[in-house]
């Protein structure tokens, strides 16, 4: 930003798998992570593969989404000015789908947006296009190396074989920790990535102790003396084969001939426990690295003191949002003229404590309304909810 009404689409949005690309430098020291590519792939993998990881996520971006899409700007006429000269706020299906692109930011470091403007009945109407990361080849510099001029995209494979350069001023960035010349930030999963990697070897170890010594080993006495000792002895053979592979899940012994029983490893026994214990403290982890202070507690007051914790994290979530999305009204009425008084627009999300404590709530509010302490009227119990529980009515 500025976005200076670009009317022409330059780039494309970037879901599909491409080639290999080298990137800017971003200080990484592990490889894996220098590629934008391979970076974005690792970070899907954890979030799909890690149900500890898949649920912090799934939790923290619905809180988020939710707080910012409840929200709304606080002035009536930027209310009315962003239903007009913005696209993403023309419809709630349009804000909500944009906000829950936009999240994805927290995860993988970075999401671009492309931002284009359309012309409509004589005015422009901002349009926030998604650029997906993995998509993202590097960062066009200019020639002193100071200035980023434009985002370097790989080839679209659907129309044809070029990189495409969309200038720097065009976009519009969610980046975590980021600083002038590294827009693609940071992930609050690239912590997280040595855990989940010894994680993953963890659990393949257990499920590998599991196929080879959870059903124990089977030892069949043959007798010694019985007349048909080799047919015995291959039955017994196939017997033994058969509870390994799990085939069959009964033995038929005859009495004299053969006695069958399954070996317990004490030792496996031991390991896979250990191994539980190890996949228990990489998940507790997982946990405080993904969010700041997050703690594992058992009793009624910690566990209020962990959800405060991840709560501030959505919430901070969605006030970055927020002000992004502030930046692009402000845009969006310089472009077309509107003028804001030299102010900024602001927009104010929901409370996402309003989403978890509105058990409390309720009870709050109960217990003053019997106590006689609610006898105003209407608005002295929106004042009391405000100043007693922290939930402020939003405009929409």
């Amino acid at each position: 930003m500025p976005f200076d009404a670009k009317q022409n689409e330059t780039g494309w949005g970037g879901n599909v798998g491409a080639m290999d690309y080298r990137t800017l430098d971003t200080m990484e020291a592990n490889p894996l992570f220098k590629s934008i590519k391979s970076r974005i792939e690792t970070f899907d993998s954890m979030v799909r593969t890690d149900p500890k990881i898949s649920g912090i996520w799934h939790i923290l971006r619905t809180l988020a989404v939710r707080a910012v899409v409840s929200g709304g700007f606080v002035e009536e006429g930027d209310r009315a000015a962003a239903r007009r000269f913005v696209k993403q706020f023309a419809t709630d299906n349009e804000l909500f789908d944009f906000v829950e692109t936009a999240v994805n930011y927290w995860i993988y470091g970075f999401y671009p947006f492309e931002v284009i403007a359309v012309p409509n009945d004589g005015d422009f109407v901002l349009d926030a296009r998604p650029r997906h990361p993995r998509s993202v080849y590097g960062w066009r510099l200019s020639s002193d190396g100071r200035r980023i001029e434009a985002m370097i995209q790989r080839p679209n494979p659907s129309g044809g074989g070029s990189m495409v350069d969309i200038p720097y001023e065009a976009l519009l960035i969610f980046s975590n920790q980021s600083h002038p010349l590294n827009p693609e930030g940071v992930s609050s999963l690239r912590s997280v990535y040595p855990y989940w990697l010894i994680k993953q070897k963890a659990v393949k170890a257990m499920g590998i102790n599991i196929s080879r010594f959870g059903v124990g080993v089977p030892r069949i006495k043959v007798n010694r003396n019985t007349s048909r000792r080799a047919d015995v002895i291959a039955r017994a053979e196939e017997i033994g084969k058969n509870l390994r592979n799990s085939e069959i899940g009964y033995v038929v012994d005859i009495e004299g001939e053969t006695e069958t029983e399954l070996l317990s490893n004490s030792g496996a026994v031991s390991n896979l426990q250990h191994i539980m214990n190890a996949v228990k403290y990489y998940d507790s982890q997982i946990i405080s690295s993904m969010v700041s202070g997050f703690l594992s507690g058992t009793t009624s007051s910690s566990a209020r003191g962990v959800v405060g914790f991840f709560i501030s994290t959505a919430q901070g979530v969605a006030d970055y949002i927020a002000r992004r999305l502030s930046a692009l009204l402000a845009e969006a009425m310089r472009i077309n003229g509107v003028d804001s008084g030299g102010r900024l627009p602001t927009y104010n999300t929901g409370s996402v404590y309003s989403y978890v404590y509105i058990p409390e709530v309720l009870q709050s509010v109960a217990q003053a309304w019997g106590q006689g302490a609610l006898s105003e009227g209407p608005q002295e119990l929106v004042d009391f909810i405000e100043e007693n529980v922290g939930i402020k009515q939003r405009g929409l």
